[in-house]
């Protein structure tokens, strides 16, 4: 079976650089704005994402909107 468009399939490579794993964001856009700018990011890092993006917190929207523009800035791995 093929992986639908648009969709983040799980390579067996080993990464490259760092791995840093991020979990229940719940929509909180300030709170993660000021995490991934204390995190040592290159462009050879993978950030895991682990739970939900949304919900509860003041910015749902923003906090996926900030996922989306960390694709440019290194692997990103969004787990549904």
């Amino acid at each position: 079976v093929s992986p639908s468009k648009g969709s983040t399939v799980a390579s067996t490579a080993e990464p490259k650089g760092p791995i840093f794993a991020i979990g229940d964001v719940h929509g909180c856009a300030t709170e993660l704005r000021i995490l991934l700018k204390q995190l040592p990011i290159t462009p050879d890092s993978t950030v895991v994402f682990l739970g939900d993006y949304i919900d509860r917190g003041p910015d749902s929207r923003g906090a996926v909107e900030l996922v989306l523009e960390l694709k440019e800035r290194c692997h990103v791995v969004a787990l549904r």
